[in-house]
Parts: C-alpha cells; sequence; structure tokens
C-alpha cells in the first residue's frame, strides 16, 4: 500500500530539446499483468513514427508479435501500413538505450556480489544493439560503466564502491533518468531499477519528482523488487516503484523464485524482446490518441497519446521535469505558485509504518487508487475512484464517490461529512488518514 501526490517543481538550468512521443498507458487483463503495453512513442523522420510496444504471456515471458495480428488507430483514423521491428540495427531497427540501476539495501554482501555480477556482464554485451550502462546507488550515485563503453563483469567488481555508503532510491532514481535524457543516446531509453522500495536515508526528491522525470525525458521504466528481510517495511516503498513502472510504460517483476537468476532474465527478455511499429501519419495533429489492439489467443489493447515533448537537462548532469515551459522567469513564477497551492488546505497524513504527509492542492483533491487521482492510494480495498476533498464556502467537504468498501470519519460511515484538523478517515478499512489543516514545513 502506498499513498503518493503531485508535487512542487524544482529549479535548474535548462537545455531544451523538442520532441515528440506518446504518452504510455495499457489496459489489464483482469488483476495481473496487462499483456500489452506502450512505451513511450519515437520521432523519426519527417511524419515517421516508432511505437515501441511489449507482450508477455500470462507467466510474464516476452510474446513476439506478428504485424499481420496488429491494428493501429492514431488520431481516431486507422493506420493502414504498420512495420513491425526489432530494436537492433543490425536487423534494419533503431538502437536503444538501457540503464540497469541497483539499489542494495538491506542486500547482504554475497547477494551484492552476486548481483553485481549478474548485471555487470548483461552491461558488458551491449547485445541487440543496446547501449548499456550499470549504476549501483549510494550517498552518491556510483557509476560502475558508463552507456556504449563494454566491460567485463571482473572490472565492475574491481571498481572501489562503499557499500555502506547510505542509499537515497528516489535521488538515484532521478539521476539515472538524467544521464538517460542526453541527447546523443538512442531515442528509445530504458532504466531497469532493482531496488526492494527501501532507502536507508530520506531523498530529497520525492518519487512524485521521478514520474515527471520519466514523462518529461520519455524514459520506460521497468522494475524488479527485490526482497528485503522485513517484507512489511518496504510495502509503501515497493507500490510508488510499481506506480513510476506502470506511468512510463514498463513492467514490474516481483522476485519470489528462489533463483534469482530467473527472475533477473525474464525482467531483461521483456526489456530486450520489445519491438518498434514504425508508420507514416503526414497530417497528423499532436496531441493524437493512439490505440493498438492485438489479436492474441485473448486480444488484447493498449492506449496512449502522441505528444510534443520537451527533454529538459541542466548542467551538473540533472534533469528538471516540467513539461512544454520555454522561459525560465514563468516556470519560477509556476513554482512559487504551485507550492502555495499545494500547502494551502493542509495536507492528509498516512497512519502506518512511513508517515508520509500529502498535500492538498486549494481547488481539492480526489483520493483513490487511480494513477490520475490527486493522491493515489495502492490498494485493492480502495475503489479507482474513491472519494474527494473540495473546499464548499468556508467547510472542507469530504464526498464517498460511491466506492465500493466505503467511507469513514472518525469510526462513522460517511456519504459526506465535514472535515476538520485532526479528523480520522479509513478508505475501505484499509487505509487511514489523518486530515491537517496546516501543513508541515519540508
Amino acid at each position: 500500500m502506498a499513498v503518493s501526490a503531485r508535487i512542487r517543481p524544482h529549479t535548474l538550468g535548462l537545455l531544451l530539446v523538442p520532441l515528440l512521443a506518446s504518452e504510455p498507458a495499457a489496459c489489464a487483463r483482469g488483476a495481473g499483468a496487462a499483456p500489452l503495453s506502450l512505451e513511450p512513442g519515437l520521432p523519426l523522420e519527417s511524419a515517421g513514427y516508432l511505437l515501441p510496444v511489449s507482450c508477455v504471456d500470462a507467466g510474464g515471458e516476452p510474446v513476439r508479435l506478428d504485424a499481420a495480428g496488429l491494428h493501429l488507430t492514431v488520431g481516431g483514423a486507422a493506420v493502414p501500413e504498420i512495420r513491425l521491428e526489432p530494436f537492433a540495427p543490425a536487423a534494419g531497427g533503431e538502437a536503444a538505450a538501457v540503464a540497469v540501476l541497483l539499489a542494495p539495501v538491506d542486500l547482504p554482501a554475497r547477494e551484492l556480489e552476486a548481483w553485481l555480477r549478474a548485471l555487470g556482464d548483461y552491461a558488458g554485451s551491449g547485445a541487440g544493439g543496446a547501449l548499456r550502462g550499470l549504476y549501483v546507488a549510494g550517498e552518491k550515485l556510483q557509476i560502475l560503466q558508463r552507456l556504449g563503453g563494454p566491460a567485463p563483469a571482473a572490472a565492475v567488481l574491481g571498481r572501489a564502491w562503499d557499500a555502506a555508503a547510505p542509499v537515497r532510491l528516489w535521488d538515484c532514481i532521478l539521476q539515472a533518468m538524467t544521464r538517460l535524457s542526453r541527447g546523443d543516446l538512442p531515442a528509445r531509453r530504458v532504466l531497469v531499477v532493482l531496488a526492494s522500495g527501501l532507502e536507508s536515508i530520506e531523498s530529497r526528491h520525492p518519487e512524485a519528482t521521478c514520474r515527471q522525470a520519466a514523462e518529461a525525458a520519455r524514459i520506460a521504466v521497468y522494475t524488479l523488487a527485490l526482497p528485503v528481510a522485513d517484507p512489511a517495511a518496504a510495502g509503501a516503498g515497493r507500490a510508488r516503484l510499481a506506480q513510476l513502472t506502470r506511468g512510463s510504460g514498463g513492467r514490474l517483476q516481483v522476485w519470489e523464485d528462489p533463483d534469482r537468476g530467473r527472475a533477473l532474465r525474464q525482467l531483461l527478455a521483456v526489456v530486450d524482446g520489445v519491438q518498434g511499429i514504425r508508420f507514416s501519419a503526414p497530417d497528423l495533429e499532436l496531441p493524437a490518441a493512439v490505440r493498438l489492439e492485438a489479436e492474441m489467443p485473448e486480444a488484447a489493447v493498449a492506449e496512449g497519446t502522441l505528444r510534443a515533448r520537451v527533454a529538459l537537462s541542466g548542467r551538473r548532469g540533472l534533469v528538471w521535469p516540467l513539461g512544454l515551459l520555454l522561459l525560465l522567469a514563468l516556470i519560477l513564477v509556476l513554482a512559487m505558485t504551485a507550492r502555495l497551492k499545494l500547502s494551502s488546505l493542509g495536507e492528509l497524513v498516512l497512519v502506518g509504518a512511513t508517515g508520509a504527509s500529502y498535500p492538498v492542492p486549494s481547488q481539492g483533491a480526489t483520493i483513490g487508487s487511480a494513477a490520475d487521482n490527486t493522491v493515489v492510494v495502492a490498494d485493492r480495498r480502495v475503489s479507482r475512484r474513491h472519494a474527494l476533498l473540495k473546499l464548499r464556502g468556508k467547510e472542507l467537504l469530504l464526498t464517498d464517490l460511491r466506492s465500493t468498501n466505503g467511507t469513514q470519519v472518525n469510526g462513522q460511515t460517511v456519504r459526506t461529512a465535514t472535515i476538520r484538523d485532526g479528523d480520522h478517515i479509513l478508505l475501505g478499512g484499509a487505509v487511514e488518514l489523518i486530515y491537517r489543516r496546516q501543513a508541515r514545513r519540508r
């Protein structure tokens, strides 16, 4: 279970590189993983586009698609002619850049060494026309291998690295995305995160900043959830990793099998097995909705949006993902405005081990398990659109949006209730939040 909210931006120097990309989204099959999903789309030559698509079977193994069984609709019009290709220049396809980030919180020394050997071999191989890099999280991101330079596992293990260095998980994810945002890399960029969701020291940048960075830089995130000694402690962080993964068009693989190598091989096979759908749309007006249907044993659908994008890169290799803002002065004004709005109605504090708090914007907040809510609660007992917090006159009202498992305020089931400082809100009988009128200083 985890709760997340949109956050205020940070200010850095900018370098704007306009591109085109698709905003990934996928339709899941039942409660399991989506069989079909789209990574961010890629701009090619004039009027040309490339959509990276992955397909997996019920066991999570990659499935090769056939162009004859695909139906693509862009901007409401069917695309009559498409070509399916691998991401391998030798086979006539586009190249890809894949960065692997290992965040070794709660990993014994022998486990860490085994992970480093396996990942070092993968990063050094560069198979399939991919530029690969291996990073290890720490107080400062340890670069064990830069993208594009093959190195054997022995060389990776031979580099000095402090195993006791505290890990700021979300800061390291943001730094890895920064390196992948550089313009001289291939258009398809993938970040593979191996982490438990824990961090030994709190990050300076929250998880929502990483989600904004992935959207702005159009980076697909794939995650392998590592085991920990206390699984309950990693629940909130793992849920946030799942949100980042789903929102970027990637996939989440949970480490369950005692065979460590199997889980890793399966995830990397999906990353390397992504295919590209190439098509032309000379009269396409952006933004445009994208819908992909695949004829499989069961029909599968993935949807997204083609839109303009900017890759924002500042000095010292940092990314500032703020959308389509072109002037620094305007960005600073919007950042200050967003800060005021986020704190104007107080905050919701999660009751539990993390005690995380989430600001309530002045325009109110939607609460639910769907990713587009203001406050996202990743718990199966919470409805997609569970509740609404909104100011009416001088009163802050909480309204249950016909949720499946109901909403309680201070132990009483409610449809609509006035919320005051210190009130306890229980969603679906599972997730408890406390409303605070005055947000704490950050």
